[in-house]
């Protein structure tokens, strides 16, 4: 067996002595009538056992990313990223409503909205949040979960993880500890932007409608949802690439070339054929063309889209885990 060394040794140790508790715990409630004793090298069988481990394995991929370098580089990248989009993109675009917008902010936000589609939105700086995050998001993904396997592929730390754990549930606790991630970021670029009008526009706010069809609850949270939907197939892509990946530096690598080569393919084939169903279907972040023009609730179908690209891209690195050597 090959045995961890150093904090990473600590973390999966700390790991597999969770999987263990928690096991216990699960058996001390009653939720399984066998009395057999939890074995440490056996898979236990049993659906509540098997969400259990995922579930250990999403939280250990959260702490995992918050608490190494890199984890911790990706998050100062994404704050001073999104500061920036919300210093010269999002908050330029309040000043619309008075005629007062600089720097070609409203030519900008034309260009990709059009006048008819920012009117739509409660306020310019919704519109301006939206086409900042879907072109800036799927890169924090790309280079926030390109690491899911590769990392303990090199040190050997995921022979140690199958003892406890199929490959399979380690392939989906990565993924969902990843789509978590991303999930508090696109909150957090949703609920900056929510306080970032209330104290542009305090005057407007007792008259804001929050709820109802036209609300701002509705459309702004329907839109972050849709948003975090069209990342899962990044999320699913970079669970691919690290699964065949054979050290973190090469799945990073492979990202980012990945990740330039699908947006300028999406780019030039949506600016030649526009707006298709089949170029929708074809590659992750194709829909964004489509998605610029909804909001709220209009962008939960092309959203939806990433789901089957997601889906795709499980399979495909479920394949290449169970047939790969570790």
């Amino acid at each position: 067996m090959i045995t961890p060394s150093g904090s990473s040794s600590h973390h999966h140790g700390e790991q597999i002595t969770e999987f263990t508790d928690l096991v216990g715990r699960y058996r001390a409630l009653g939720n399984s009538g066998d009395s057999t004793r939890f074995s440490p090298h056996r898979h236990e069988s049993g659906s509540g056992f098997l969400m259990m481990r995922i579930l250990v394995l999403a939280r250990a991929e959260v702490q995992r990313f918050v608490g190494s370098r890199r984890g911790l580089v990706s998050l100062l990248a994404f704050c001073l990223l999104w500061y920036a989009a919300l210093t010269w993109f999002v908050l330029p675009a309040g000043r619309l409503a008075s005629g007062g917008a600089g720097a070609g902010i409203d030519v900008l936000l034309d260009e990709y909205l059009s006048l008819g589609n920012l009117l739509r939105w409660p306020a310019q700086e919704y519109a301006a949040w939206w086409v900042a995050a879907l072109y800036l998001l799927p890169f924090v993904s790309v280079v926030a979960s390109a690491d899911q396997i590769a990392s303990d592929r090199a040190r050997g730390t995921l022979r140690y993880l199958i003892l406890r754990a199929s490959r399979l549930e380690i392939l989906a606790g990565r993924f969902l500890g990843q789509a978590l991630i991303m999930a508090v970021a696109t909150l957090v670029t949703m609920l900056s932007t929510l306080a970032l009008v209330w104290y542009q526009h305090q005057s407007l706010v007792p008259n804001t409608r929050w709820a109802g069809e036209d609300g701002v609850v509705p459309i702004v949270g329907l839109a972050a949802l849709a948003l975090w939907m069209t990342l899962l197939p990044w999320i699913s892509l970079m669970a691919l690439v690290s699964a065949l990946a054979r050290t973190p530096s090469q799945a990073t690598r492979y990202a980012l070339i990945i990740w330039i080569v699908l947006s300028i393919a999406a780019a030039w084939l949506s600016s030649r054929w526009g707006s298709n169903v089949v170029l929708d279907h074809l590659l992750p972040g194709s829909p964004v063309r489509t998605l610029l023009s909804r909001i709220g609730s209009e962008a939960m179908v092309p959203a939806s889209i990433g789901l089957l690209h997601a889906a795709v891209f499980l399979v495909a690195a479920a394949l290449v885990m169970c047939r790969r050597d570790l």
